[in-house]
C-alpha cells in the first residue's frame, strides 16, 4: 500500500514535508517509499517539530527530513557529506520558523526547560534549524549538542569548508538561560 503524502502525522505536520528535498526535486529525483522502520523515525521527528511549533509558537516549515541514500543518494544531493547524518535514518529535519530569526528559535528551544532532553543535536546551520534526534552515530543516546556554523579556508587546498563547532552542551538547569 502506498504511502498517502497528504496524510497527517501530527496535527501541522503532512508526510510529504518530510520525504521532500528541493535538491532532489530540482536533479528530478523522486523520493522512495520509505520502509517501516524508517517511517517510525519520522513519526519521531515530526512529533519532536510539533512541539517545536507550540513552543515556539509560530508555524515550522520542513525544508528537509528523509534523506535516502538509495537508489539515490539524496542526502549527498542535499549537500550533506556525512556518512553518518541522522537525515539518512529519517531522524533528522531542517527546519524554519516563519517570521522568527533562526538564532532566536534556536535560543528558545534551547531555554525551554524539556526541549532538549531528547534532541541529539540543534545546529543553526544554511538559514535554518537542524534539529537530529539520536541516532546510530550517537548510540541512539542523545549527546544534546548545541552547535554553529563556521566557515573556514582549508589551508592546503583553498577550499571553503562547513564546520559545525560545538557550542555547549545542554544540560537540565531550571531557570537557568543557556544561550
Amino acid at each position: 500500500m502506498a504511502l498517502d503524502l497528504e496524510a497527517h502525522i501530527t496535527e501541522n505536520f503532512q508526510w510529504k514535508e518530510f520525504l521532500h528535498s528541493d535538491a532532489a526535486a530540482h536533479a528530478g529525483v523522486a523520493f522512495p517509499e520509505p520502509p517501516e522502520d524508517i517511517q517510525a523515525n519520522i513519526r519521531k521527528v515530526a512529533a519532536k517539530a510539533e512541539e517545536a511549533r507550540g513552543i515556539l509558537g509560530v508555524r515550522v516549515n520542513i525544508h528537509s527530513g528523509w534523506r535516502p541514500t538509495e537508489p539515490v543518494d539524496i542526502n549527498k544531493l542535499a549537500g550533506s557529506v556525512s556518512k553518518t547524518s541522522a537525515h539518512i535514518e529519517g531522524l533528522a529535519a531542517d527546519l524554519s520558523p516563519e517570521g522568527m530569526q533562526i538564532p532566536d528559535a534556536l535560543r528558545t528551544l534551547v531555554n525551554h526547560p524539556t526541549f532538549m532532553e531528547g534532541v541529539d543535536q540543534l545546529i543553526n546551520e544554511r538559514g535554518c534549524l537542524h534539529m537530529g534526534l539520536p541516532c546510530k552515530a550517537s548510540e541512539y543516546q542523545p549527546r544534546h549538542e548545541v552547535r554553529g556554523e563556521t566557515y573556514i579556508q582549508n589551508p592546503k587546498t583553498k577550499q571553503v569548508e562547513r564546520h559545525y563547532p560545538l557550542l555547549f552542551v545542554w544540560k537540565p538547569s531550571p531557570g537557568v538561560a543557556h544561550v
